[in-house]
């Protein structure tokens, strides 16, 4: 498997960071707690009560709809092995293959 991290040119490392206070914090316990609370704040939890209905997609004949499908673990894992780790999907997101 190929060890992306090993691979970048540079290095990038946060902090040290200035809180809301105008504090600066360089130790990595105070900057995680400090990006917590950044993602607290900008990340609400949303209710449940105005889900839309997915609209109904399939438009052909009731009794040619794939709805017995079965996806097995098995399954799943042969399809991962047939990926290759040297190809990345181009800029349309269509592999090469």
């Amino acid at each position: 498997m190929l060890n992306v991290r090993s691979k970048a040119k540079a290095k990038i490392k946060a902090g040290p960071l200035v809180n809301k206070d105008g504090e600066v914090i360089s130790l990595a316990e105070d900057m995680s707690e400090e990006f917590n609370k950044f993602f607290i704040s900008v990340f609400t939890n949303e209710g449940n009560e105005s889900i839309p209905e997915a609209e109904w997609m399939y438009k052909g004949p009731m009794d040619e709809q794939l709805c017995d499908l079965d996806i097995t673990e098995e399954r799943v894992l042969s399809e991962l092995v047939r990926l290759r780790d040297d190809k990345a999907a181009g800029a349309d997101d269509l592999d090469s293959t």
